[in-house]
């Protein structure tokens, strides 16, 4: 699983031991440890290994997932972390706000309810070739 680590925390001037790392980001020695499994480079072979701030900087932002755009007619399924048009092209609003709501699918994948943020005044940009239908009609396929 892919995590988001906050970068502005490590300084690009300074080295970090394998301890260090792991408490500034709040995972396990052992993650570090195959971090450099991963491509992580450490300055040399004495122990304690140390790690050049701007090497792990790098190593982390080159690690983020760039993020996916939903095109018309799509919605994010959480389970497969891919972008989906809903099986049978239908899909059901159910409103949140007066300006905005969610978009209802369901994955034709694996089969969960997959769900999008979208303003009302963007929703039939955002829908394309989707059929609106009653909220009971997707959860129950």
């Amino acid at each position: 699983m892919s995590r988001l680590y906050n970068l502005r925390r490590i300084r690009t001037n300074i080295s970090y031991s394998f301890a260090e790392i792991a408490r500034l980001h709040k995972v396990s020695p052992t993650t570090v440890w195959k971090w450099t499994k991963q491509g992580l480079e450490t300055i040399d072979d004495h122990v304690p290994k140390l790690v050049h701030g701007s090497v792990l900087k790098a190593f982390l932002a080159g690690r983020k997932k760039p993020r996916q755009p939903l095109l018309v007619g799509q919605i994010y399924c959480v389970a497969c972390r891919l972008p989906r048009e809903p099986a049978g092209q239908v899909a059901a609003f159910q409103p949140r706000a007066l300006t905005n709501g969610d978009l209802i699918g369901r994955c034709p994948d694996c089969g969960r309810l997959m769900h999008r943020r979208v303003r009302t005044d963007q929703l039939a940009a955002v829908l394309g070739a989707l059929h609106l239908v009653a909220l009971e009609h997707v959860k129950g396929q």
